[in-house]
């Protein structure tokens, strides 16, 4: 929350470096933090923490959050195929999990794959029929500019409406 919706990453990032210090095993916790880092602009830490989350709990239900955050993490480093794989194995685990499918359609965008993207984006509208970029742009919780910029981008490209 203080990350995602305040947009104090410096508190977040406190804050969970102190909660992995006191519970050093937590799934959970590597999870929240991978999303906390990526949202920070540290997209490096973030993909090593959602593997450690991985590796905590392997067969975790909600496994898909920390794929779609590593595919996220990719896709911030404009690494669009290694976002893609990640994506897509995010969206097998989750289907419904939002983040997942926008990480596709904007890897799809950055590999110039813009028929993959644009069928990517209706089966992302047709799970979430009021998504668009609007919403997209309140809920912004990048801290790096360029890259929300890229995302919003990304996401027009392939048809998400305004």
């Amino acid at each position: 929350v203080l990350s995602y919706s305040a947009k104090d990453y410096e508190t977040a990032l406190s804050a969970i470096e102190r909660s992995l210090y006191l519970n050093p095993n937590s799934a959970q916790g590597y999870t929240g933090s991978g999303w906390v880092n990526a949202y920070a602009g540290r997209p490096l830490v973030a993909i090593d923490h959602f593997q450690r989350a991985m590796r905590l709990s392997p067969i975790d239900p909600e496994k898909g959050i920390a794929l779609s955050g590593i595919g996220m993490s990719h896709l911030m480093l404009e690494r669009f195929d290694e976002a893609l794989r990640w994506g897509e194995q995010a969206l097998r685990e989750m289907p419904n999990y939002g983040s997942s499918h926008r990480v596709v359609i904007g890897a799809l965008v950055g590999l110039q794959q813009l028929d993959e993207a644009r069928a990517a984006a209706q089966r992302l509208l047709e799970a979430f029929p009021t998504y668009n970029l609007t919403l997209q742009r309140q809920i912004n919780p990048w801290r790096d500019e360029a890259f929300a910029e890229r995302y919003l981008a990304a996401l027009r490209t392939a048809g998400v409406p305004e």
